[in-house]
């Protein structure tokens, strides 16, 4: 149900505007319903698989650009110029998801802010780099975040039963780690690993 933790979204990263403005193209002339948010570090666009997994698309600006004040970055959520992102659309337009696009966070639905603010700040040692009410963006090397939770939706843990769609299990990397594997605090299972040949890109 919407109430239970799990998936919010999973976000694709592209490596260009272009991309991302090939794509509103294609998803507008497909009559795929779209939203999108301006996040001054990032723009992005949403909308959910036909199970209602939340996937986001979206490109991020130049790191230099991106504002730190106390180690926490400044974001917001303004409306995308749709009208000017698809005028960077290539000519040949969308041909697929990009060779070097890659998943760039994930942003989860907590069933308790303060146990998963533990494990993941506490436990796993991400940076906490913002906020919004009700939820926690975390990240390493001075990205704006890798993963993010928040209880605007969700109250309780998932389910785990025939019923329950999204995820069921995601992998972490982290340098030296020995190998675990557990229920993580929203109720799916995370391997916790140091294995580079598990990685995509390391950065």
């Amino acid at each position: 149900s919407m109430r239970e933790s799990g998936l919010f979204h999973m976000a694709l990263l592209l490596p260009t505007r272009q991309d991302l403005g090939n794509f509103l193209y294609h998803a507008a002339s497909t009559g795929v319903q779209v939203g999108g948010g301006d996040h001054l570090v990032s723009e992005a666009l949403y909308f959910a698989d036909p199970e209602g997994n939340g996937i986001e698309i979206y490109y991020d600006r130049p790191k230099a650009g991106w504002i730190w004040n106390d180690n926490k970055v400044k974001m917001d959520t303004l409306e995308v110029d749709a009208n000017n992102l698809v005028e960077q659309r290539s000519e040949n337009g969308w041909q697929g998801m990009p060779d070097d696009a890659k998943i760039g966070h994930l942003h989860l639905k907590a069933a308790d802010i303060r146990q998963s603010r533990h494990y993941y700040l506490d436990e796993l040692g991400l940076d906490h780099v913002s906020d919004l009410p009700q939820a926690v963006f975390m990240s390493t090397n001075h990205y704006h975040h890798h993963i993010a939770f928040n209880t605007w939706q969700s109250n309780m843990l998932r389910q785990n039963n025939s019923q329950s769609l999204g995820l069921t299990h995601i992998e972490i990397y982290k340098p030296n780690a020995q190998e675990t594997q557990f229920i993580g605090p929203e109720g799916f299972e995370i391997l916790v690993h140091s294995n580079t040949h598990l990685v995509a890109d390391k950065d």
